[in-house]
């Protein structure tokens, strides 16, 4: 049995008590041959992934492994039906309505953090079944074959509010936290001395959701590839569901990550107190500026300066990384922080004195005028209120100033139509948490703009995308020819097997 969606029944008002329009139907599929889309296709790629026409039986017995089939076949129908994972979710105006004080139309808008919790039946994948076409009417047959199902719903629960919702998968959906074939980001090394670096940049080839919320994420540049485990969010809610299998992630190094936005370099001057990023050898530090003077800047360490030792240990981890450089001022003690109270200089604008080394810029190299997404407060369907420093509820901005370790950023005027919009109430006025709450938020919203932390905002990723299986940017029928096939020796094996009976016969005539 596997669980499916279904609608729920009621008033508006009967549907918020209940918390969700839809509910899920733990043993809504009884029969695996029902959803064949969902397993056979997996089940022929995994038996024969070089498609020569047959399967050999110990490629069959690692699959099943200490199953049973009927158990390998639900595993395969979990991970391509995306059960358990997490994903991003466009709300629209058949989502569970706002508070009637709220309530406008088409009053959500954004997009918000999800996990699939069920299976597609069969008649949402656009199966029909004989009994279908003999109990139907010849218009309803005719209908069938006109019109085959070009999109497939998936149930999510978003995991801030706790609703479920039923979403296209074409339109509706994409990978959670801005994830996307091609994005830039870099890696977070860990420090004994309790700090961290962030690695060379890299480009996202190749990633997969997995259940429970880990995503398996490819990286490379020029020189170097590297494969991780992550879990984008750094939640933990009661409304997700908890899967044990993770089997794929437990050979995998794990890592966390930050996505990188378009500004390589400053067009606008960096000011004192600002939060960027200062590279050496290699490694990118987060500093703060100090002082700016014309092209120049002076920095100390964002926290604390790392110990040489301990990056010499990152980079003998890391073959084939970028060159060394001879630039070593980065590492000075806390005594000489103390005393001078700045760091070395270095030139944000090297253009100016004909160099192109930039070794110095923004935070995440997000800067004014780049094009963002960011976090909203907002009010659920319960009149909840969601503080912006935990909502995951993300809409479209633009950076239109840099303060210390946070953006100012400005939202689109057009966002203001809606009830619920909080640049609608004064900047500083305060709101309840929920009704009858003594707990009160402060509004931060100065109409369409509000400051947000520098680690809350993300490349602007607009529109649905692939979120379900491997997303890659090389063709998927590549990827069982690469890697290393002792195709000589396996043929000759493959020979014997098949003239193995020939050559009795011939030996016994």
């Amino acid at each position: 049995m596997m669980p499916t969606g279904i609608a729920g029944t009621g008033n508006i008002d009967y549907l918020r008590l209940q918390g969700s329009r839809y509910s899920v139907d733990q043993s809504g599929i009884r029969h695996l041959s029902t959803i064949r889309p969902l397993w056979l296709p997996a089940l022929r790629s995994a038996l024969d992934p070089l498609h020569k026409g047959y399967v050999k039986p110990e490629d069959y017995f690692t699959l099943i492994h200490d199953r049973s089939l009927s158990d390998t076949l639900r595993r395969l129908v979990f991970e391509s039906a995306g059960y358990g994972t997490l994903v991003e979710c466009a709300r629209a105006s058949d989502d569970l309505a706002l508070p009637a004080a709220v309530e406008s139309p088409s009053s959500h808008i954004g997009w918000m953090s999800a996990q699939i919790v069920a299976i597609p039946t069969p008649a949402e994948l656009g199966i029909v079944t004989a009994r279908d076409t003999i109990e139907s009417s010849r218009d309803a047959i005719s209908a069938y074959f006109d019109g085959t199902a070009g999109d497939v719903h998936v149930y999510v629960r978003y995991l801030q509010t706790g609703q479920i919702e039923r979403k296209s998968l074409s339109k509706q959906v994409r990978p959670v936290e801005g994830l996307s074939i091609g994005a830039a980001l870099s890696i977070r090394h860990e420090l004994d001395s309790d700090d961290h670096v962030w690695s060379w940049d890299l480009r996202i080839a190749e990633f997969k959701a997995c259940q429970g919320g880990e995503y398996i994420i490819t990286a490379c540049n020029d020189s170097t590839s590297v494969e991780f485990c992550t879990r984008p969010l750094k939640i933990s809610s009661d409304n997700m569901l908890h899967v044990n299998d993770n089997s794929l992630c437990s050979a995998i190094p794990k890592f966390d990550y930050m996505l990188l936005g378009p500004s390589k370099a400053f067009i606008h001057p960096p000011k004192v107190g600002e939060k960027v990023q200062i590279e050496y050898d290699g490694f990118w530090y987060d500093s703060r500026v100090t002082t700016v003077d014309g092209d120049e800047i002076e920095f100390v360490d964002w926290e604390n300066s790392p110990k040489k030792g301990e990056i010499n240990d990152i980079r003998a981890s890391h073959s084939g990384g970028p060159n060394e450089t001879d630039d070593d001022n980065l590492f000075f003690s806390e005594e000489q922080l103390t005393q001078l109270g700045k760091g070395t200089r270095r030139l944000w604008r090297p253009w100016r004195r004909n160099v192109d080394t930039y070794n110095v810029r923004p935070y995440r190299r997000f800067h004014i005028d780049d094009t963002i997404e960011a976090p909203v407060m907002y009010p659920d369907f319960r009149f909840h209120y969601h503080d912006i420093n935990n909502s995951q509820l993300y809409l479209p901005a633009r950076i239109v100033d840099v303060q210390g370790d946070q953006y100012v950023i400005e939202f689109s005027p057009a966002f203001s139509v809606h009830s619920w919009w909080p640049g609608r109430i004064p900047q500083g006025e305060e709101v309840d948490l929920g009704p009858g709450s003594d707990i009160r938020l402060k509004n931060p919203f100065d109409f369409n703009r509000v400051a947000v932390a520098m680690d809350l905002v993300r490349p602007s990723n607009d529109g649905p995308r692939p979120a379900l299986g491997v997303q890659s940017a090389k063709p998927s029928t590549w990827s069982s020819f690469q890697g290393t096939h002792l195709c000589e020796l396996e043929d000759l094996l493959e020979r014997s097997l098949w003239n193995k009976d020939r050559d009795d016969e011939r030996a016994g005539g």
